[in-house]
């Protein structure tokens, strides 16, 4: 998981006894599935946590309710993050179920000093695939997977004169 080099200013604001710093989440819902793009116009939805939009890299987040459980690590796992969505735009749940394959989840930790000098810093970005996704009238939730390419390994596969004749030549 790689993580952005934070400014001095950042981790002095962070450390402080009082900061009006804020740290946001950017979320990115992407999928390049035809009927996700025609029901929400484009083939990502841009959220952020905040009372306001944030125009960040170019693009309007707009303010949404969501909160991820962000992974654990351990020195030899990462487990499965999960994210809740407010369900109160019924877009969400449509655009989610229409889907075929796992959307793409981009969170981006952000430091905005809030102070009237500097601008947004990424801290930690993640990228994870939806998986068991769930709904209802209130809300949308699912795991964030971080690392799926585990999931959809095959076995061993041995190398013979019918699939590998070049070896056996």
């Amino acid at each position: 998981m790689s993580r952005a080099t934070i400014s001095d200013a950042a981790k002095l604001a962070m450390q402080a006894a009082q900061t009006f710093a804020q740290t946001p989440t950017l979320l990115e819902i992407y999928s390049a599935e035809a009927d996700f793009i025609t029901l929400v116009g484009a083939n990502t939805i841009y959220f952020c946590n905040n009372t306001e939009s944030i125009t960040y890299s170019g693009h309007v987040y707009l303010p949404f309710p969501f909160s991820i459980q962000y992974p654990g690590e351990t020195d030899d796992s990462i487990t499965n993050a999960r994210i809740t969505i407010s369900a109160v735009d019924q877009l969400i749940i449509s655009a989610i179920r229409t889907l075929v394959n796992s959307p793409t989840i981009r969170a981006r930790a952000m430091f905005f000093p809030n102070d009237g000098v500097g601008d947004f810093e990424e801290m930690v970005p993640w990228e994870y695939s939806l998986k068991a996704v769930t709904y209802d009238v209130n809300t949308v939730s699912g795991d964030l997977v971080y690392e799926d390419r585990l999931d959809n390994q095959m076995g061993p596969v041995r190398a013979t004169a019918q699939n590998a004749p070049g070896l056996f030549g």
